[in-house]
């Protein structure tokens, strides 16, 4: 059975590489099926992103914010 995540990472999510050259890094925590927040972690061009996406630093990140999001989601706080 696939353990159940609670984060992922987004790039440009609203779309402006191609205006600005650059886009953000966002973390997505899934609170419930419904309520969604992004964290803003870095500004990057899509090749430093493909550098990014695949680097120990983004491993570390993600396994921080899904423990984070795994304790407020089982203590209930919203």
């Amino acid at each position: 059975m696939k353990q159940k995540t609670y984060c992922s990472f987004r790039f440009d999510r609203k779309k402006q590489v191609e205006a600005r050259g650059y886009g953000n890094v966002e973390v997505q925590i899934r609170l419930s099926p419904s309520v969604r927040t992004y964290i803003k972690k870095k500004e990057c061009t899509p090749k430093e992103w493909r550098t990014f996406s695949k680097s120990k630093e983004l491993k570390l990140i993600m396994a921080k914010y899904e423990s984070l999001a795994l304790s407020i989601i089982t203590s209930g706080v919203k």
